[in-house]
């Protein structure tokens, strides 16, 4: 074995020990750790320079100890696995090691072990290369290539955002032009006002929908608890969301796709459906990629014994043997420079963190089906009842904070017309000077103001007049989580564009007492 000499730092070579001065030389420089363990009793007997300063213990520490007992595997047992392994094999190597120093920091570390048997008594040589820094530049690595997927997905997503709100203000221009003819013509024609007034309306609905789901997509992994998830609504947006690539494009390029969503009842979920939209909007995408001469994509759910069952099927190109055994592995890609390797990788994370699986099934020539299995929801998960049912608060004093005038009186006479009284201003400072002068029912705030924005006017609110109820209007009101909400103190959010239903309900979502 190897004998430290009377200083205790320098190993001499014996029978069966490590070879002499050029060894020791390269044992003590080198910025890799290295420990000498006596082959029958699995105890150490040396240890570099560079391992006692990873490790944080001195030399007379770390001989006699086993290599569990400084931190390098789990326990006992575990040690006594790896020299089962490295009796069988001569060899061991461990990828990434989590290594434990004597001051409680973790780290990861390549862990390679072999026996050398020279002479009458042979040792184990234990390797050790502190890889975290390599660990965390992979992962701000795979970071950004999913930062990467994701803008990609957006990308193409915003150019259907476009496409569609170019669309709805359309509709909202030409049918303003219709309404006012119809008011100056000899007499009022009242149908086509009232038609032109209510397409108008719809356009701008559906304009804030659009925004909505991109909001909604771009805003990533969700957080907060999750919830009731409709398959139907849900596949249906998808398809929605994803027609500017699916209809559009192949249309310029002279071909066509068509997109059909087919879903049987009692197919509802628990989970976060921003996640499985962003999932099912990748394989849609990879989908049209699949049919460049134009064809059929599928989306359906069903139940399929104790599993609910979305799928996404298409009539394309199909996926080789050969590939369908990799398609998940992260980084795999066969589109080359165009694609990251990560969206597949991300619908496969995605299923897992709700507790399901997903499969493929496919023929080349003859198209490509994946298969999404979800845990269904149990029955009685969901909140029982609806308020939104209660009989309309009438005759509320409401003070009304938009920083754009036009808006704000847009929301009074709204109000107004359920016999509200309504006083209307344009900052968070006017706002406080009148809450402190008069007392109101209940505060409507817009959230993105210069100055104040919404959230810090809700502070100071809550600080000065605790019991006033608010009901938040933004256009990013769709981002704002029900449990964010509650714990600023807000009682509603609205999500801008919205109509006069969508103040009533939210003004039904208040306490009793506003009734």
């Amino acid at each position: 074995m190897i004998a430290r000499d009377s200083m205790g730092t320098s190993p001499q070579t014996v029978s069966g020990g490590v070879p002499g001065l050029r060894y020791r030389r390269l044992f003590e420089a080198v910025r890799d750790g290295i420990l000498i363990l006596d082959i029958t009793s699995k105890q150490i007997v040396d240890a570099n320079p560079y391992i006692r300063e990873l490790l944080g213990y001195t030399l007379d520490e770390i001989l006699g100890k086993e290599i569990w007992e400084i931190g390098l595997l789990k326990d006992q047992a575990a040690s006594q696995r790896a020299y089962a392994e490295l009796e069988a094999h001569g060899f061991i190597r461990y990828e990434d090691l989590p290594l434990e120093s004597k001051d409680g920091e973790r780290r990861e570390v390549e862990f390679v072990s072999n026996v050398y048997d020279e002479g009458e008594h042979g040792v184990i040589q234990c390797n050790i290369r502190d890889i975290t820094e390599r660990k965390l530049a992979e992962a701000r690595r795979d970071q950004r290539l999913v930062q990467t997927e994701k803008l990609r997905l957006l990308g193409e997503l915003a150019r259907g955002v476009a496409h569609n709100l170019n669309q709805s203000l359309g509709l909202i221009s030409g049918y303003s032009d219709v309404a006012l003819a119809a008011l100056t013509g000899p007499t009022v024609d009242r149908e086509a006002l009232r038609s032109s007034l209510e397409i108008m309306a719809q356009a701008a609905t559906d304009g804030g929908q659009t925004v909505g789901r991109l909001l909604t997509f771009a805003r990533g992994h969700p957080d907060g608890p999750p919830e009731e998830i409709s398959l139907a609504g849900l596949l249906s947006q998808v398809g929605q969301l994803t027609a500017p690539r699916w209809r559009d494009d192949p249309q310029q390029e002279g071909c066509s796709i068509t997109l059909r969503v087919e879903v049987e009842v009692d197919t509802v979920i628990w989970g976060w459906p921003a996640s499985i939209r962003e999932a099912l909007v990748n394989l849609v995408f990879n989908a049209v990629d699949a049919l460049p001469r134009g064809g059929a994509i599928r989306l359906g759910a069903c139940r399929q014994g104790q599993e609910v069952v979305v799928e996404v099927a298409d009539t394309g190109i199909g996926i080789p043997p050969e590939v369908q055994s990799r398609i998940f592995e992260p980084l795999f890609t066969t589109k080359g420079v165009y694609g990251t390797g990560l969206g597949l990788t991300q619908v496969r994370s995605m299923v897992e963190h709700h507790g399901g699986r997903v499969s493929v099934d496919s023929t080349p020539g003859q198209g490509s089906t994946f298969r999404l299995a979800f845990p269904p929801m149990a029955r009685g998960t969901g909140q029982n009842g609806s308020r939104h049912d209660r009989p309309r608060a009438r005759g509320l004093r409401i003070i009304v904070v938009d920083d754009e005038p036009a808006l704000a009186t847009l929301i009074a006479r709204m109000l107004g017309l359920d016999g509200h009284s309504v006083v209307s201003v344009h900052s968070g400072t006017a706002a406080l000077d009148r809450l402190g002068m008069e007392s109101f029912d209940l505060m409507i705030s817009d959230m993105g103001m210069p100055g104040m924005n919404g959230w810090e006017l809700i502070s100071h609110v809550r600080a000065r007049f605790p019991s006033i109820p608010i009901i938040l209007a933004s256009g990013w009101g769709s981002q704002v989580t029900a449990e964010e909400a509650r714990t600023r103190g807000v009682h509603a959010v609205m999500a801008k564009p919205y109509r006069i239903v969508d103040l009533q309900r939210a003004i039904a979502t208040l306490d009793a007492s506003l009734a």
